[in-house]
């Protein structure tokens, strides 16, 4: 698996978690797909669907956070043509202007804690494959500065994640 795929992924859920911090994603947050598990995917991060009933706020904030992973890409210099590959399904469900949600993602990417954040996201899933959604909140706090490295190494071994393998939850 390439690492243009986990950047990708990780720019969904830093950007899942930016618009929508009380939409709690239980379980595995981001995955990156061997090629023969699933045709057509390199990887996927989990997001809640809409009610129907939002506001253009979250609608707008929907469309980027769709668009996130094309920013994210663009944001780790890499060109055009490679943070639009594979992006077609994300940018297929965008419901506004899709080039103001690409344009949204791409300054929501170029922000600093969400570069750290994208690249630490990015790393552990290179390394893991597979992340829980604990395991990625601790990343961007980790990321934003509100929890130390020493911190977050303390939380993963009290977790049980101080290998290299995916996190899931402790019994499973």
């Amino acid at each position: 698996m390439d690492l243009i795929t986990a950047i990708h992924e990780a720019g969904h859920t830093v950007a899942h978690r930016r618009f929508f911090p009380n939409w709690y994603l239980f379980g595995v947050a981001c995955v990156l797909v061997e090629e023969q598990e699933e045709e057509g995917a390199a990887g996927w991060s989990a997001n809640e669907q809409l009610s129907g009933n939002e506001d253009a706020q979250t609608m707008a904030d929907f469309d980027t956070y769709l668009c996130a992973g094309y920013g994210a890409v663009l944001a780790a210099r890499y060109s055009e043509d490679e943070a639009a590959a594979g992006c077609e399904n994300d940018f297929s469900k965008v419901q506004g202007a899709r080039a103001a949600a690409k344009a949204m993602a791409l300054d929501l990417m170029r922000q600093p804690e969400n570069v750290k954040a994208v690249k630490r996201i990015a790393d552990e899933l290179m390394l893991r494959r597979r992340l829980h959604s604990d395991h990625v909140t601790m990343l961007i706090d980790l990321s934003d500065g509100e929890i130390t490295e020493s911190e977050y190494q303390e939380a993963l071994s009290f977790r049980g994640w101080n290998n290299n393998e995916p996190t899931l939850e402790p019994d499973a």
